[in-house]
């Protein structure tokens, strides 16, 4: 995913969200060092944090899925013993 600037300069979210999560970074690209708009920034963290989240959910629903195979698959080991 990336993301565009109002500069026009365009990142990797992920490498966006570290620069503006970075200490002594003041909401800029950091290319230009244009100020971004604050309201522009939050909206951008919220949709970076409920991709994460959307992402953690699904592979937490897999991992379940997972071991509920593994425990059928142990079960039906033990019951043709």
């Amino acid at each position: 995913m990336t993301r565009k600037l109002q500069c026009g300069h365009t990142f990797h979210s992920n490498c966006l969200l570290t620069w503006l999560s970075t200490d002594g970074a003041t909401n800029t690209c950091p290319i230009c060092r244009e100020k971004l708009d604050d309201i522009d920034i939050v909206v951008f963290k919220d949709r970076v944090e409920e991709n994460l989240r959307r992402k953690y959910l699904d592979a937490m629903k897999t991992y379940d899925m997972e071991i509920a195979m593994l425990q059928e698959t142990i079960e039906i080991l033990y019951a043709e013993r």
